[in-house]
């Protein structure tokens, strides 16, 4: 699952960013400016020469359970109100490419049956 997280840098922040607004008003959940305040408090940590890597590690695991509820919630909504849409237009996408494969083919065998001049 952890592959489908990948993503353009450029397009990174718009989406989750986003997703994660969508989710924070539905469940609510912690802002940017919390974000911002807590991840500069991880910063003080790792610029702190006494403190240890398990105190960065549990501040940085910390930090990603706060925020990864609402970005879930963000991006199951997001990505349901874009699929269902999504599946109707695809669904109407493939009956007009089928119907349209159907009159080609019956076509050529209508051709394909015509007598042919001067071979008969």
């Amino acid at each position: 699952m952890p592959p489908i997280w990948l993503t353009n840098p450029a397009t990174i922040l718009p989406i989750y960013g986003f997703n994660y607004w969508v989710g924070m008003k539905l469940v609510g959940g912690p802002g940017l400016h919390e974000f911002l305040a807590r991840l500069k408090g991880l910063q003080g940590i790792l610029l702190d020469e006494t403190a240890s890597w398990a105190q960065l590690l549990s501040g940085l695991w910390a930090l990603t359970l706060d925020f990864l509820w609402p970005l879930w919630i963000g991006c199951f909504a997001v990505g349901f109100a874009l699929a269902v849409p999504a599946f109707f237009l695809a669904r109407a996408w493939v009956v007009r490419v089928r119907i349209h494969m159907v009159a080609r083919r019956e076509a050529r065998i209508r051709k394909l049956q015509e007598p042919r001049n001067g071979l008969s």
